[in-house]
């Protein structure tokens, strides 16, 4: 049975928390820090999740993880902690891993452990907010495409946060859709069931290996509505949520408010919003992977500027009482992700010759308060 490693943040330990036990694969939880060991000690190696919206929580834990920690001593070697029932050898080969660190930790992750992937035989699945993260991966980590693992990609439309550490509130129901990065996306449709859903383009094109079969067909066994997607699907989607958090995510954590509260206030939602979305709208149209041929019609016309403002409208109606992601982690004075989400857009509109002066300003602002609530700017006598 392939073998699962995940760097774990709240979402995915919902996910590993919901697989059925009896059919759950040996998991391996990778902590970057000896405190994280030492809390999940505490919690006697188990993961808690509560769903207020649910019949029963899990307020007993799910238990059944290997733990391997990275030394801060020692180049940053993996020390064997705890062992559940696999009896797996140190430095045991990974079949798939499961990518949830913030964007600008990727690199550092998954350069920790490359030497335990099995080229394209391993699957890594990035589970993260914004875009460019797999760009970076293949320029510094796995420059040779013939080594290189397959990508798979998690898009999570759940709510979920930590009340403490290894246990998670799952606020809201959602769902995960999996799909795998191609450099040219295939438009063969999803359908229902494990290997239908693939697609027979997808199929024959080698894009699902062995490794992402089972790790997708191990995350649909959860609760979580997990479902498949082909590349176009991914990535057309992948924008979309983009798009909605440049808007959403920049202004609520610029101005401390909760989603809903800028539909309220005339300045952002009549000014600021149709001009910061017609921006976007131009920089995605603009992409070579935004084309009908990659992506079809009826998806490139969703980038419309119409159409876009109307989609980020709703998607703020739906989550108006939450707070962004981004917003609390300002609030706990940590690094935001928005170098992978304004910031992107503002590369490859600049890739492009479009105009990005709003997405770059407002990454700006967002850049400074953070140096300002984190205590790093000196004060001029």
């Amino acid at each position: 049975m392939p073998h699962r490693q995940s760097f774990p943040g709240q979402n995915v330990k919902a996910a590993l928390a919901n697989l059925p036990a009896d059919r759950r694969p040996p998991i391996t939880l990778l902590l970057h820090r000896e405190g994280l060991w030492e809390d999940f000690r505490e919690k006697v190696c188990k993961i808690r999740v509560s769903k207020p919206f649910a019949s029963k929580s899990d307020h007993d834990g799910t238990a059944g993880f290997d733990v391997e920690v990275q030394s801060s001593s020692e180049g940053g070697k993996w020390d064997h902690k705890h062992t559940a029932s696999h009896n797996l050898p140190e430095d045991t080969q990974i079949d798939c891993l499961i990518v949830t660190v913030k964007g600008a930790m990727t690199v550092d992750a998954l350069r920790s452990v490359r030497g335990r992937l099995k080229g394209p035989g391993s699957t890594v699945l990035l589970m993260q907010n914004g875009m460019g993260q797999r760009d970076e991966l293949d320029a510094e980590i796995f420059r040779d495409p013939s080594t290189r693992p397959k990508y798979m990609q998690g898009i999570i439309s759940h709510g979920a946060y930590l009340t403490d550490p290894f246990t998670a509130t799952h606020a809201g129901n959602g769902d995960i859709q999996l799909g795998m990065l191609s450099d040219t996306p295939s438009l063969a449709p999803a359908s229902a069931g494990l290997i239908r859903a693939l697609g027979r383009e997808e199929i024959e094109n080698n894009l699902w290996s062995e490794s992402a079969r089972h790790l997708a067909g191990s995350l649909m066994e959860s609760d979580l509505n997990c479902s498949l997607r082909t590349c176009a699907e991914v990535l057309t989607t992948q924008l979309l949520k983009l798009a909605v958090n440049a808007t959403n995510n920049t202004l609520t954590a610029l101005l401390d408010i909760i989603n809903g509260h800028q539909l309220s206030n005339p300045i952002i939602s009549g000014d600021i919003f149709p001009a910061l979305i017609s921006e976007i709208s131009q920089i995605l149209l603009s992409l070579p992977e935004v084309s009908d041929a990659v992506i079809g019609p009826h998806s490139r016309a969703r980038f419309e500027r119409h159409n876009l403002e109307r989609f980020i409208r709703d998607m703020i109606k739906v989550n108006k009482t939450n707070s962004s992601s981004t917003r609390e982690d300002m609030r706990r004075k940590k690094e935001t992700e928005l170098r992978y989400i304004n910031g992107f857009l503002v590369k490859r509109g600049n890739e492009l010759g479009k105009d990005v002066k709003l997405n770059e300003l407002l990454l700006w602002l967002v850049q400074a308060k953070t140096l300002e609530v984190q205590g790093k700017v000196q004060q001029v006598d």
